[in-house]
């Protein structure tokens, strides 16, 4: 029997299978039940296909993610100084008493990606002109969503089809460092514990509010955010909800946060051939470090092949760019990171790293 709860059992007055008219319509108890459930799961798809290309994920998410829009932030004092960083590089531009998010977002290095996307999602004798819109986005580090905003712009400005963009972040500053990372001068003097607190650098401290605020700045519909430290949110239960990516964009300054977040993704399959990696802080966190340390150690874990679509970002003069990479091949026999790999460490560096300090590449 059907249960009252559902409105289609016996006493929900559904007409055709409720009423004892509905022995005309069904020969047998066994197919009214049959009809009913299938019914029933009509009705449902019906209904969260109604919410739009988001419905199912919005779903979906308060059963995976039943803390996601609830609970305090905390503040680690995050205050970026931008009167030494001009235009306020970690921090939007401060004016008067607040400050001011850019327009249009910001979006530079991600254009290499959004081309390539672009280029291989629009052309119709593409394996993936069918697959784009099924496919999903993720940003790891998402902080005040000036990057996000840029790029889910350029991305319908170039008509891009896609299902979900995953921002990724604890909205409440870095993590500490994995103890074995071989710091750059840069990310030990930039990259602290707590730096990049998004609660701090809009003074909201209820997730909720903090979400919305930086929903509305990004303004686009198939943002969805994914709250905590990726040790913690990136959960089995929530691998099920995510879909392939074709684009993930990696902003998280430190070895062990990229280190997380990409094995993740790779584990459940969620990175795929094909699919796009753009690191943001590849040059800072030092060759022998950061994430390109985290790239070279995932792509011989995995047996990776890539192939770096930024001219010039393999340059020994040009180690000052970003890098985008499009995956080859998964369990090669000979992984390639396309990349520089790290120079042998001075002698007085190797000395030095001895006393405590990092040797910076």
């Amino acid at each position: 029997p059907t249960s009252t709860r559902s409105g289609f059992g016996a006493r929900s007055g559904f007409g055709m299978f409720g009423s004892s008219k509905g022995g005309k319509f069904c020969s047998s108890k066994l197919l009214c039940v049959i009809v009913t459930v299938v019914v029933g799961l009509g009705l449902s798809a019906f209904a969260l296909s109604s919410h739009g290309s988001g419905g199912i994920s919005e779903h979906l998410e308060s059963v995976f993610l039943p803390n996601a829009n609830a609970g305090q932030l905390k503040s680690t004092g995050w205050t970026p100084d931008d009167t030494k960083r001009p235009g306020g590089s970690y921090g939007p531009r401060s004016r008067g008493r607040g400050f001011a998010l850019p327009k249009n977002g910001t979006y530079g290095w991600h254009k290499w990606a959004v081309d390539r996307i672009a280029e291989r999602c629009m052309a119709r004798d593409s394996e993936l002109h069918s697959h784009c819109a099924r496919r999903d986005m993720y940003q790891f580090g998402v902080y005040t969503g000036r990057s996000l905003k840029g790029t889910t712009q350029a991305l319908r400005a170039k008509n891009v089809r896609y299902h979900t963009f995953w921002g990724c972040d604890s909205f409440q500053g870095l993590p500490e460092e994995d103890a074995s990372e071989q710091r750059s001068s840069h990310s030990r003097g930039e990259w602290q514990t707590g730096t990049f607190n998004a609660a701090d650098m809009f003074k909201v401290y209820d997730f909720s509010s903090l979400e919305r605020r930086i929903k509305r700045y990004v303004d686009d519909t198939h943002v969805r955010f994914i709250r905590g430290y990726f040790n913690e949110s990136l959960t089995k239960a929530l691998a099920p909800v995510l879909r392939p990516a074709l684009f993930v964009d990696i902003d998280v300054d430190l070895y062990i946060s990229t280190m997380q977040a990409l094995d993740y993704m790779l584990t459940n399959k969620l990175i795929v051939v094909g699919t796009l990696v753009g690191f943001d802080d590849w040059p800072a966190g030092g060759r022998r470090g950061g994430e390109q340390r985290a790239h070279r150690e995932l792509t011989k874990k995995w047996g990776l092949r890539w192939k770096n679509i930024v001219p010039g970002c393999k340059e020994d003069r040009a180690n000052k760019m970003q890098c985008v990479f499009e995956l080859l091949a998964i369990g090669a026999a000979t992984p390639d990171c396309d990349c520089l790999e790290p120079r042998a460490v001075p002698f007085r560096d190797r000395l030095t790293s001895r006393h405590g300090s990092s040797a910076s590449a």
